[in-house]
């Protein structure tokens, strides 16, 4: 029996578009009648990866935000009183 976890892409469980042409009334019936018709299963990877999407732009946001406020914090000399 084969895994339901695939490396590739292409037999991804997640919704895909299947015609770019279609407009959105089509889509949105693809997708519900995909949704409706997946396995549980598939519906659980699929959450998976969509989370793990998530925490992974997270991340990648939050170093980009630190790496910026690094690169623009000012630093202050202060003058001496006297000279």
């Amino acid at each position: 029996m084969e895994s339901p976890i695939s490396g590739s892409e292409t037999d991804s469980p997640c919704w895909k578009k299947k015609s770019a042409e279609g407009g959105l009334i089509a889509d949105m019936k693809d997708h519900a009648d995909q949704f409706l018709h997946t396995s549980m299963e598939h519906h659980r990877i699929c959450l998976k990866k969509t989370i793990r999407g998530l925490s992974e732009f997270l991340q990648l946001r939050k170093s980009r935000s630190i790496n910026r406020s690094a690169s623009t914090k000012e630093t202050r000399i202060e003058m001496p009183d006297e000279f």
